[in-house]
């Protein structure tokens, strides 16, 4: 299985009340599927998992076939290291994951649109 993986880690902007902005990371995954990995066919979906730091991953969700992107609203932590993991899915078993790392920045006060991109070719 060869995924392109492309996680980026953007400061979403949320109204919280009139006139006050609150800012929240948040990471958007895309991707580029491949041809199914060997004995994983046919594919059902492609499994998102999260690892906050050293804790377990935990699955985010399972998006279909064809689906080539997610968005992980967070909040995500400035400071702490996020991985993300992709994992084709079949009833036949799972293939290999494939993972990339992001820890979000502490964002100075005003800073309302940034955004980091990690790419995996």
């Amino acid at each position: 299985m060869r995924y392109r993986v492309f996680l980026i880690v953007a400061l979403a902007v949320i109204l919280a009340v009139p006139l006050a902005v609150e800012a929240a990371w948040v990471a958007d995954l895309t991707w580029s599927p491949s041809a199914p990995a060997a004995g994983i066919s046919p594919v059902t979906g492609t499994r998102v998992d999260r690892q906050v730091g050293t804790a377990l991953k935990t699955v985010l969700t399972t998006v279909a076939p064809g689906i080539a992107a997610f968005t992980d609203p967070g909040p995500l932590t400035p400071g702490t290291a996020y991985t993300w993991c992709l994992t084709q899915t079949s009833a036949t078993g799972d293939g290999p994951a494939v993972c990339g790392t992001r820890t979000p920045l502490d964002v100075p006060p005003g800073v309302t649109n940034f955004g980091i991109q990690l790419r995996f070719q």
